[in-house]
């Protein structure tokens, strides 16, 4: 679900482990998570805020949570917090978020996922082999914004 961009909250839902993992042991398990996304490079401070903003989260308070649907609020399950930026992360930004257990996603490691998962992206990735075509991924990607 797309977020409200207020209390450091792009976007957020839930996640269910038993789906990727083993479901004996993740069986009825969901998590929430909420993403921050930011267009340009991200400095350590911006990571320290977002830590501040999920601590609020799991305590129930800020302008995000009064913000959140009833399910998300009741969830009394873990939170998972991931910061995905277009331009990478400072390297201080980058120790300290994940010494804060949070997931960092930057262009590179996008593409390594969309590769890994074998998933077609027109101009990228077609029938589970690399290409690039420039202009079809521009075109596919301008059209995918929100």
């Amino acid at each position: 679900m797309r977020g409200t961009k207020e209390g450091g909250v792009d976007i957020f839902g839930f996640l269910e482990p038993a789906q990727f993992l083993h479901p004996a042991i993740w069986k009825r398990a969901k998590l929430r998570v909420f993403c921050q996304v930011k267009k340009g490079r991200i400095s350590e401070q911006q990571v320290r805020q977002f830590k501040n903003d999920m601590n609020d989260l799991a305590h129930d308070r800020g302008r995000a949570y009064s913000l959140l649907p009833a399910e998300m609020k009741t969830l009394s399950q873990g939170s998972l917090g991931g910061l995905f930026t277009a331009q990478g992360f400072t390297a201080g930004a980058d120790k300290y978020g994940r010494e804060s257990g949070f997931f960092l996603v930057d262009p590179q490691r996008i593409i390594e996922v969309l590769i890994a998962t074998h998933t077609d992206i027109p101009g990228l990735i077609v029938q589970r082999k690399l290409v690039l075509d420039a202009r079809t991924l521009i075109e596919f990607l301008e059209r995918s914004k929100y």
